[in-house]
């Protein structure tokens, strides 16, 4: 039997998948490159929040309210642009961390809004960003990734 150069070439690419294969899958940093990761870095690394109207700080529980605010981050120039997506919601943290359930945002062009009530206790915080998904050993979880607010009145 006559080897070929190519022959050889194919086997030893097939076997170093093999081997090599299920090591580099099971490589966060692998999976995350190629964007397999439960959370990719994708949107929440650059894309950033901003409320359009001042937040109602002082409502009383149980008041709706209707949140603003802006999505944009930059393009390869560096000039901001708007960011486009499906599931991005809003979600007020009351007193001892009681969230009111996420409002779904409505929007478009970057600009968003969603309608929440004040939790118990008044609000302690504000979350906006976008539905994701941690698919593991152990099934199927909500992982959302949060956006930085860049004018976020409430501190800490």
């Amino acid at each position: 039997m006559v080897w070929r150069p190519t022959l050889v070439l194919v086997a030893a690419l097939i076997f170093l998948a093999a081997v090599a294969g299920p090591t580099l899958a099971l490589s966060r940093t692998v999976r995350e490159a190629v964007g397999l990761s439960a959370n990719p870095p994708v949107a929440r690394n650059w894309v950033q929040a901003t409320l359009t109207r001042p937040l109602p700080l002082k409502a009383k529980a149980g008041t709706h309210i209707t949140i603003s605010w802006t999505l944009s981050g930059p393009d390869q120039a560096g000039h901001s642009q708007p960011f486009n997506a499906m599931g991005i919601f809003a979600r007020l943290i009351g007193n001892r961390g009681a969230p009111t359930e996420s409002a779904p945002a409505h929007g478009s062009k970057g600009h968003y809004s969603a309608t929440l009530t004040v939790p118990r206790g008044g609000i302690q915080k504000i979350e906006i960003g976008v539905l994701g998904e941690s698919i593991g050993p152990a099934g199927r979880h909500p992982a959302p990734s949060l956006f930085p607010i860049t004018n976020n009145p409430i501190r800490g």
